[in-house]
């Protein structure tokens, strides 16, 4: 907007001092001041790339991970149609909004088996499962392992990994 201010303040200069001799002078300048209004607005409102827009829905994800989100609602913040969004969430991720959201869930809960103590029904309820019986038909689909016996192979102490062999 500098460069436009500046063009404005001297057409307006160029009227004060010399509009009445030469008014085709200040005519002339017309399309240029709009050609530069144009351009400020194009780079200011550039809309941002499927780069940016995965990025922030990521970010979303990543903070209500344990909440229910609303797809519909994330892609209509983001300013584009729901399809649109799923289609370049999944080309930009290589998966579909809600199953990162799943993928953010397991990698907590792996985080919270190996590192706490926590009850694995205090876990479930923390990433937002509905059950414990759920958590764990979840947990057990997507690793081959129930949350115990995942827990029981990669418990860690003081840094180094405990298994019974």
């Amino acid at each position: 907007m500098h460069h436009f201010h500046k063009l404005l303040s001297e057409t307006v200069s160029d009227v004060i001092d010399n509009g009445k001799d030469n008014p085709y002078s200040i005519a002339a300048k017309i399309p240029l001041l709009i050609a530069t209004i144009v351009e400020e607005l194009n780079i200011n409102t550039k809309a941002p790339s499927h780069t940016e827009l995965v990025n922030k829905a990521q970010s979303f994800i990543v903070e209500h991970a344990t909440g229910i989100i609303d797809y519909e609602h994330l892609a209509a913040t983001l300013g584009i149609p729901y399809r649109t969004f799923r289609h370049i969430f999944a080309k930009e991720t290589g998966t579909s909004p809600h199953q990162y959201q799943l993928d953010i869930r397991l990698a907590r809960a792996k985080n919270l088996l190996r590192s706490t103590d926590m009850p694995i029904a205090d876990i479930a309820e923390t990433l937002g499962f509905n059950s414990t019986w759920y958590f764990a038909h979840f947990f057990s689909k997507r690793t081959r392992a129930s949350p115990a016996a995942y827990r029981k192979k990669h418990v860690t102490t003081g840094g180094r990994r405990v298994r019974d062999y």
